[in-house]
């Protein structure tokens, strides 16, 4: 049974399966890979998880096409209350210290979850894109945005709650059980779906979906984006937009702070990127000027505000973050933002305020993207595969980030450099792609009909 066929109720039940689900594993992993005592087998899981995703979210539109988004994402979904469980598992056999067992069940979680994710995520994009009418596309991707993220919000509030008397060890293992059975919730939310064949736009038009009818046709037409000059050009920023999680997650959030001023942090850090993706909804979405403005406008705010970001994180780098090297001087392994006074160094709430600023820029980033590719076209077959294409190229990015940081154990300035080249390099090689954005994508998409049918 569906819910209200509307295109909006749509979009808002597809916030709350990624609320549940997602939002979740966000919630956990924003404290550290995976959560839990031992960073090390996070990071391995979440490497696992990225590749895998790669993979599956390349060709997850594909799939999408034959399955239909509704069981396409109740599957994706309850991988994800496999990769927490596995990671309370984890922590419960001993953490870093623990069997090898518990520990190769988690990276295995970790790589079925990249593949459930995969399946998810390019539902969604296809959905997210294809149901609004070209005057909404960013103002719905802000709307599902804003309660995804406020998913992570809930969790982490949760965490800081339970864990706030307890500030130095992991997430408890109440809080991972909580947070398994808001995932199944989230998974079952996609048995609400609507078939997108069934949805009517706002403005009267039909949600037409015409495919290629089987898994082979689909992949061909997936893997025919690699000669689409657009989509070779965006890839650069698709590769980017998931990198510095690694960064961020690991390193400035799981490094530097302790449990509970983690799930403080985090708690803004998805608040911000609820903001700032509403923030920039309102001006893709503003009629006062031309689409094709808005899309170069777009481009150089986004453009401006990563290269300032990222290069006040290489001075905060050089700087702040060698003064409150954990142990130094603070003693401690950690640093407690709700500690005696005088016992935090005052740089660290300043690295509080650049970690949320980062979360804005990412949700821009982000809802950018996803703007550009549902101004290319409106044919739902054609954006499931533009979404897939996004996943499984963001994720290549995520598992080469995770690997270089976790696997591999490169030092910080090399996950840093990397980052910053990557987002502010990818950005100007977008630009004609960007610069091809048309007023209206609805003659593009009834010459492709015909060509289609002919």
């Amino acid at each position: 049974m569906a819910i209200s066929k509307a295109p909006i109720a749509q979009v808002v039940l597809l916030g709350f399966i990624c609320f549940g689900c997602p939002g979740m594993f966000n919630a956990v992993n924003s404290l550290g890979a995976g959560g839990g005592t031992d960073p090390t087998t996070g990071s391995n899981a979440n490497a696992a998880l990225y590749t895998t995703f790669a993979l599956f979210g390349l060709f997850g539109g594909a799939i999408n096409n034959i399955l239909g988004p509704r069981i396409q994402m109740f599957i994706g979904g309850l991988t994800y209350s496999l990769y927490i469980g596995a990671s309370l598992n984890n922590d419960v056999s001993g953490g870093a210290d623990g069997p090898a067992g518990a520990k190769a069940f988690f990276i295995i979680a970790g790589a079925i979850l990249g593949v459930g994710a995969g399946l998810l995520w390019s539902s969604q994009g296809a959905l997210i894109m294809a149901y609004p009418t070209e005057e909404k596309k960013a103002t719905y991707f802000a709307v599902f945005w804003i309660i995804f993220n406020l998913g992570s919000v809930f969790g982490n509030t949760v965490g800081l709650i339970l864990n706030f008397n307890n500030p130095d060890v992991a997430i408890s293992n109440g809080t991972f059980g909580a947070f398994i059975g808001i995932t199944i919730l989230g998974s079952c939310c996609a048995l609400l779906l609507a078939d997108p064949k069934t949805v009517v736009r706002a403005d009267g038009t039909p949600v037409e979906v015409i495919t290629q009818g089987n898994i082979v046709g689909e992949a061909i037409e997936v893997l025919k984006l690699f000669g689409n000059w657009r989509m070779l050009l965006m890839a650069p920023c698709f590769l980017a937009s998931n990198y510095f999680y690694a960064y961020q997650f690991n390193y400035i959030n799981g490094h530097f702070f302790n449990v509970r001023s983690g799930s403080f942090n985090a708690i803004f850090y998805w608040a911000f990127q609820a903001l700032g993706s509403f923030v920039i909804s309102k001006f893709l979405d503003n009629e006062k000027w031309s689409r094709h403005t808005r899309s170069r406008v777009g481009l150089a705010v986004v453009f401006v505000g990563n290269t300032a970001l990222w290069i006040g994180a290489i001075i905060y780098q050089q700087t702040a973050f060698n003064d409150v090297a954990p142990g130094t001087p603070l003693g401690k392994t950690r640093v407690d933002l709700f500690g005696n006074p005088g016992e935090t160094h005052p740089a660290m709430w300043g690295i509080t305020i650049m970690y949320v600023l980062m979360a804005s820029l990412d949700a821009m980033f982000q809802s950018y993207a996803y703007w550009i590719m549902g101004a290319l076209t409106n044919d739902y077959a054609t954006l499931s595969r533009y979404g897939g294409f996004y996943k499984g190229i963001q994720s290549l990015g995520g598992a080469i980030s995770w690997i270089i940081g976790g696997v591999v154990g490169a030092p910080v300035w090399t996950q840093l450099i990397i980052t910053v080249v990557l987002v502010i390099g990818s950005l100007p090689i977008a630009y004609a792609t960007v610069n091809s954005v048309k007023d209206t994508s609805k003659s593009d998409d009834e010459a492709a009909k015909a060509a289609a049918k002919a």
